[in-house]
């Protein structure tokens, strides 16, 4: 972090990027509102902050800042938004946020990158400034209170049983409703009957609002006939709210809310765990009454949550107001309604249109009207909103309410509503079975109040349920049929009355296991797991716990909910679960460092959509309009600190990730790709072997040394100018690293039906992730089903991955790459995780809308730390990820980015060094000759540990890549108005590619420098990758120069020679395969091989079915044997080959440019059915011995095989049965000696045999054909 400490004062200076960006129309409908590199937007307006961020020392002080030294460049106006430019003060704003992280105090400044000078009245943009800042005392905001948290949980011991109530009111269980559930109600003692319900509220999602810790134990009143047992008849009761509940504003303002997680509010029963609560007696008071009390406020909502507008956030709405129903009626009813005071009606609706429309809202002749503005374009909000009030007097119990939708002549429009509230003072006068009443207007320190309730008998009981969770019997005096008491009305009280005649019946769930969270010991690896995936997540926590020696536990959601949030889901929950260990802690060692979330997430708590997968639910924003401010975001989880949290406000203090899946199937393939990532044992390269774990490139490669830029045209260059910025940078600062580009401007486009595409873009993706990366950066536009508008990378690419070994990191600076929580639509981003067979093993990516320049902030602080190694150990994605926000002010338009994969996974970065010794048998340091073309180069050196020590126990492999010297290349500007030419450097041409011996730490290799150099001059470039099948290295030399050519003459005149197959050396030309095939070629040459690209023609290629415009260049797929520079093997995976026969021609130059060529036959059968060709036995004739053979299309499978010899007549002579195990498209041989089923030689003659094979399916293929014995 650029987190400084400063004493009393700091002055530091920041130098910004000022490079010019000028505005233009996105591509689509894209938030790139702003392209300033290295800007957030906040919430303080709309003007772009570069941010900085300053630990303060102490929380009684704060951080007072001052902008000093600024150098400014005038904009032009036209290029701004008018949004922003509503917004743009005088003076560059200076604002600040105190955050805690991880305990620690740090003050974020977020410095406005505009003004508007006051003296010339134009529009300026900041430069470079000096920030003077100075430390003082003062309190910071930090909460004085701590949480505490009960030491164990009440459900630790004892038998313990779930309920649920959907109702308000008062509940009655019976002994017949508990042996109706099942339960043992022979042994009760009805004085240890305990209910427990912490209400159906939800949690607070500010930390420093009060909850309950645990189960709440409930005050409930227990008839059993007064004999101690619970007896048949006998029978309990309880109040609880309703999952619509009420709070009060202000007087008599009241407001309802609906919990947003749950229909039902859950109760838990035990018997077996000492002594219940009771509710207990409050007596009138003989004190003269202040108030007398013979009406209530009382109200009643409708609200019906079934649509979610966009898919995102937490509001959702209900009847639909269209063309076919414009106008709909509610009726509402309060029974002894008083005519003398005001009905209020308040409703909230939505609408959507693209002019203005309206709502009327109607209750006899009383009219308001709700006008919804228009909305347009994707980025603005979906719908608007509008509220009216009604207030009048009623004339009867019955309130009517009609609301109509008037399009304004768009018969498009649409809306929706919200809810409807009524309130109405009713007179106090027992009506129904229960019923709820409270009088706002009489509380106040000092008053007594006395209500009287009409419509009384003996029957009637009313309860002070003021606290819903220990309601009170109220005693008080029946007379002429009312009933009167007298109490202290301080604050706000609540009754319910009841006559006894009707309860409500709650739901039995079923039994609860005994749990303990709250009795956990500190713990490095949180894991949150959906039930079904508990082994999966054990064992991603073992991994961690051999690997780093992370501490973990596994925990469910309903495990927390159970023990946090009174058994109802709620993500806050989650959030106070993980905040329980941090406020635990005493030291940054003991706190909580990751929090896993295994399984998917949806948008719908509750189920109304099909096929919803809520499995670990993630946190919805409060916007559910705005596409680019409403998010789903795990982040909420890791607020910790007593003033973070609402509306997911605050500072990551711990790491998060989350893996989407939804399927045991899909756990099992993200936790097999995590130990094929981390493994430490080298899993051998096969090509399309079928044992376990083989892959066509091996974990342990120089891939890992490999990072790739991916960027959009388009934008004035924006995407290209920040993609490429970074690339730049890294290129200087992290040298181990080979950069490889895929700039979309950088290659031609093609117009189709489709639109214009850029498959020469979407072949260089494709490669450079079958071939390997550490990480795939991309900046641009994107969406839900891949990236760019030429559809650079789409789904059935990514599908079509088989990196399995080789999976890179994705950055994904784009929008909504990876939504994860629309059960309705996989993301593109989903895809690359939960790909089986590779893609990525894991993504920082986005999930929603998102700005472009915050984009590219947050990917510049994730490299400032990447690769830092300083404090002994990589950082983990995860906690890479929180640091990208937390540098960046933790804006909340970062909320957008995730960890889609294992927080606590460190990028697989060697650890160890390569250093190079000598060149030619000259030192290095005093080596200053050049490398020329056809020169012979030895080069040697050794491995050494982190701190340069020479690791002497080191044998292995070192994979050395040696470069030529960078080029530039030029982007194209394929569509000028959107792009301008701009230059950039690569350095790609492999003059040498191979595998050296390590013996003892040492290593040396050899090779021939080819002529197709570029003959200029300029420094080279080597790149190491070393490996010992268990612990690697990397290294990387440059000092040195290349170019021009050596008086070297060199008597080659022959091509190399080349052994081509498919799949393994086992394929023979015209056999079969699947429509992915794998082309193997071994070639040699006494020179060696030309793989530098530079001379035009020059290159290994591949071409399909004589399609020359569409040959493959196979330059890096080319690799040297160990120790040999003449021989080396192209291995090169095709893909999605239509089927029938092919031919493929592999052309290679060696370094003198003397070129060969080979080709092969095949056959592609991708249908489901088992097929078999090439059915022969060899020799035929034979005499004693021969071998059956044949070609199948289902590879990697068991097969039965049957051979039945028959006579020319049709004797069965012989049957050979054998079960196959199948690596690729041909069997192993069968041998057969000639002798028949009893051992005993056949004569001499024609045969007729059988080959029949089934495979695991049950399908099976025959052929029959010939054979020859000869005696």
């Amino acid at each position: 972090m650029r987190f400084l400490s400063f004493s009393i004062l700091m002055i530091f200076s920041v130098l910004l990027n000022a490079q010019q960006n000028r505005f233009s129309e996105p591509k689509r409908s894209e938030t790139a509102l702003f392209p300033f590199s290295n800007t957030v937007l906040t919430d303080f307006d709309k003007i772009p902050c570069f941010v900085e961020n300053v630990k303060i020392s102490s929380a009684q002080n704060s951080f007072q800042p001052t902008l000093n030294n600024i150098v400014v460049e005038k904009i032009d106006a036209s290029v701004l938004p008018a949004e922003i430019i509503a917004d743009i003060p005088e003076n560059f704003s200076v604002r600040t946020r105190t955050s805690e992280i991880r305990k620690t105090l740090y003050t974020s400044v977020f410095i406005g990158c505009l003004r508007k000078n006051k003296s010339t009245g134009e529009i300026e943009r900041l430069v470079s400034y000096q920030l003077d800042g100075q430390e003082v005392s003062g309190k910071t905001d930090t909460p004085s209170s701590k949480r505490t948290y009960a030491s164990a949980s009440i459900l630790e011991s004892g038998t313990w049983f779930k309920i649920n109530t959907s109702q308000a009111g008062i509940h009655k269980i019976s002994y017949e409703n508990l042996e109706d559930w099942g339960i043992d109600v022979s042994s009760i003692n009805s004085a240890n009957i305990r209910l427990f319900n912490n209400g159906p509220r939800m949690l607070p999602e500010n930390n420093a609002e009060a909850r309950y810790d645990d189960l709440v134990e409930n005050a409930i009143f227990v008839n059993d006939g007064s004999d101690g047992t619970f007896d048949p008849g006998d029978y309990f009761l309880f109040y609880t709210e309703g999952i619509l509940y009420w709070t009060q504003e202000s007087g008599d303002s009241f407001v309802h809310d609906y919990n947003l997680f749950n229909d039902k509010n859950v109760c838990f029963l035990t018997f077996d765990n000492g002594p219940g609560l009771r509710i207990g007696t409050i007596a009138s008071v003989t004190d003269p009454a202040t108030h007398n009390v013979s009406n209530f406020l009382d109200f009643s909502a409708y609200e019906q949550n079934q649509y979610n507008l966009i898919k995102s956030g937490k509001n959702w709405f209900g009847d639909v107001f269209e063309s076919t129903s414009l106008s709909k009626n509610y009726t509402f009813s309060f029974a002894n309604v008083c005519t003398d005071s005001l009905v209020t009606v308040r409703t909230v609706m939505a609408g959507r249109s693209s002019s203005a429309s309206y709502f009327t809202i109607s209750s006899g002749s009383h009219v308001d009207t709700a006008v919804i503005a228009s909305t347009s374009g994707y980025t603005s909000d979906y719908a608007k909103t509008g509220s009216s009030f009604l207030s009048f007097f009623p004339a009867s119990p019955s309130v009517p309410v009609t609301i109509s939708y008037y399009q304004n002549g768009n018969a498009e429009a649409m809306g929706w509503l919200d809810y409807v509230e009524v309130s109405s003072w009713r007179n106090l006068t027992f009506a129904g079975n229960q019923m709820v009443f409270r009088n706002p207007n009489i509380s106040g320190a000092g008053n007594i109040a006395e209500y009287s309730v009409a419509n009384a008998d003996n029957s009637l009981q009313i309860w002070d349920i003021s606290n819903p969770l220990k309601p009170a019997l109220v005693e008080g005096n029946l007379a002429s049929g009312s009933y009167s008491f007298r109490i202290p009305n301080d604050s706000l009280k609540q009754f319910i009355a009841y006559n006894g005649v009707l309860f409500h019946t709650p739901a039995y769930v079923g039994t609860v296991d005994n749990q303990n969270l709250h009795a956990l010991t500190q713990t490095d690896y949180l894991i949150v797991t959906y039930p079904t995936f508990r082994s999966q997540a054990a064992s991603i926590g073992q991994l961690h716990e051999q690997k780093e020696g992370y501490s973990y536990l596994v925990v469910s959601p309903e495990e927390i909910y159970n023990e946090f949030s009174g058994g109802k889901q709620d993500p806050s929950a989650i959030r106070d679960f993980v905040k329980m260990f941090y406020d635990r802690a005493f030291s940054p060692d003991e706190m909580p460092k990751f929090l896993l979330l295994l399984g998917d997430a949806s948008y719908d708590y509750k189920n109304r959509i099909t096929d919803n997968n809520n499995l670990v639910p993630t946190f919805e924003s409060l916007n559910s309009f705005s596409p680019p401010d409403s998010y789903a975001s795990d982040d909420y989880f890791g607020l910790l600190d007593d003033n973070e949290g609402y509306d997911c406000n605050g500072s990551l203090d711990i790491a998060i990730g989350r893996l989407p899946v939804n399927s045991t199937e899909e756990a099992d393939a993200v936790v097999a790709k995590l130990r094929k990532y981390t493994s430490e044992i080298k899993i051998v390269s096969s090509g399309n072997d079928c044992s376990e774990g083989a892959c066509i490139v091996s974990n342990m490669a120089d891939w890992r040394n490999q990072i790739c830029f991916v960027a959009d045209d388009g934008d004035n260059n924006s995407h290209f100018d920040q993609a490429d910025g970074i690339a730049e940078r890294l290129d200087t600062v992290n040298d181990f690293l080979n950069i490889d580009k895929v700039y979309l401007d950088a290659y031609k486009q093609v117009s189709t039906t489709g639109g214009e595409r850029c498959p020469e873009a979407n072949d260089a993706i494709r490669q450079r992730v079958e071939k390997g990366a550490l990480i795939v950066n991309y900046t641009g536009h994107g969406g839900e089903v891949g990236w760019t508008l030429e559809r650079i990378l789409d789904v059935p690419t990514i599908q079509g991955w088989t990196n399995g070994c080789n999976m890179p990191v994705f950055i994904t600076a784009t929008c909504e790459f990876s939504r994860f929580d629309d059960p309705g639509r996989t993301s593109a981003g989903e895809y690359v995780f939960l790909n089986p067979n590779g893609g990525g093993i894991s993504l920082i990516t986005t999930t929603r809308l998102s700005y472009s320049g915050q984009n590219n902030a947050f990917n510049n602080s994730f490299y400032n730390v990447a690769f830092d190694i300083s404090s002994g150990r990589y950082l983990s994605l995860g906690e890479l990820t929180a640091y990208s926000k937390t540098e960046n002010g933790s804006v909340l338009q970062l909320r957008n980015f995730m960890l889609m994969g294992d927080p606590a996974l460190t990028m697989s970065i060697p650890e160890n060094q390569v250093i190079t010794t000598e060149i030619n048998g000259t030192s290095v340091s005093g080596f200053n000759d050049t490398i020329s073309a056809l020169k012979h180069v030895t080069i040697k050196g050794y491995i050494a540990d982190p701190a340069g020590v020479k690791m002497t126990d080191f044998n292995g492999t070192l994979y050395p890549t040696v470069y030529d010297k960078s080029i530039e290349l030029k982007t194209l500007a394929n569509d000028p108005a959107v792009n301008h030419v701009a230059p950039f450097m690569l350095q790609k041409s492999v003059i040498y590619k191979g595998k050296a011996s390590i013996i003892n730490g040492d290593f040396s290799f050899s090779f021939i420098v080819p002529k197709d150099i570029q003959y200029s001059y300029g420094n080279g470039r080597i790149s190491y990758y070393a490996e010992n099948g268990s612990i690697d290295a990397t290294g990387w030399y440059e000092d040195f120069i290349i170019g021009g050519s050596s008086d070297t003459i060199l008597d080659d005149n022959a091509g190399p020679e080349i052994n081509l197959f498919l799949n393994s050396e086992l394929f023979v030309s015209g056999g079969t395969t699947n429509e992915n095939p794998v082309i193997l070629a071994n070639l040699s040459d006494e020179s060696g091989i030309n793989t530098v690209g530079t001379g035009i023609g020059h290159d290994i290629t591949a071409t399909l079915d004589g399609n020359s415009a569409e040959s493959v260049l196979l330059n890096d797929y080319y690799e040297a044997e160990k120790d040999s520079y003449t021989n080396g093997t192209v291995r090169y995976p095709f893909k999605s080959l239509s089927e029938g026969p092919h031919t493929i021609v592999l052309k290679a130059w060696d370094i003198l440019n003397n070129s060969s060529e080979a080709s092969i036959e095949f056959i592609v059968s991708s249908s489901a059915g088992l097929a078999l060709t090439h059915v022969l036995n060899y020799p035929n004739p034979f005499t004693t011995q021969t071998e059956f053979w044949f070609e199948h299309n289902q590879p990697c499978c068991g097969l039965d095989v049957q051979i039945q010899v028959f006579t020319i007549t049709g004797k069965l002579v012989k049957t050979i049965a054998r079960n196959v195990n199948t690596n690729g498209f041909r069997a192993d041989p069968i041998e057969w000696d000639g002798k028949d089923d009893y051992g005993s030689p056949l004569a001499r003659g024609v045969y007729i045999y059988r080959l029949r094979v089934k495979n695991s399916d049950g399908q099976y293929a025959e052929k029959s054909e010939k054979l020859v014995i000869l005696k």
